[in-house]
């Protein structure tokens, strides 16, 4: 079944709150980009940049980091 835009957001909007609420924030990112491994390269590339935006929100380098060592944009291979 193909998605639309709409459910595309919605999904976005989904892992946004999850990575927020998350109290281990990587570790959630690193299972969200898991979960979304077998979608299209584009709509793994979004869920990458979802991940990255909602951890910038905490303004914490640590944190860009170690998502940037452990978690590698799709779309850049």
């Amino acid at each position: 079944m193909k998605r639309t835009i709409k459910d595309e957001q919605e999904i976005l909007k989904m892992i946004f709150l999850r990575v927020w609420q998350s109290a281990n924030k990587i570790n959630e990112c690193t299972k969200i980009m898991e979960e979304h491994k077998s979608e299209k390269i584009e709509f793994q590339g979004l869920v990458y940049e979802c991940c990255l935006a909602c951890l910038e929100q905490w303004n914490d380098t640590d944190l860009l980091t170690d998502f940037n060592l452990n978690i590698r944009d799709p779309e850049l291979g």
